[in-house]
């Protein structure tokens, strides 16, 4: 942790990317996306060997992303919007900032 708020030890870059735009594509499953990642967290290129306990998501924009099941709303900070959370590795969660 201490690591990490210091500015050591993150992950390539790439991998974040793809791990969160996999994350994005989980949550909201739309039909016009190929490969939905049901698998997901599992995944070869992302942040699953990893294997971190937490893994947070937040679109720092005030953007409304509108799905099938509902809708993603960011927010201005990363404790604004809703947020996908990925825990030990497992447990795929969408949580609403409501």
């Amino acid at each position: 942790m201490v690591a990490s708020l210091l500015g050591e030890n993150y992950p390539d870059q790439e991998k974040v990317f793809l791990n969160a735009e996999k994350a994005l594509i989980k949550a909201m499953q739309p039909s016009y996306n190929k490969e939905l990642f049901n698998n997901y967290p599992v995944s070869k290129d992302g942040l699953y060997d990893e294997n971190y306990d937490v893994i947070s998501y937040t679109l720092i924009d005030p953007i409304v992303l509108t799905y099938k099941e509902g809708e993603i709303r960011g927010g201005l900070t990363h404790i604004g919007g809703d947020a996908i959370l990925i825990l030990d590795n497992s447990e795929f969660k969408l949580v609403k900032h409501r």
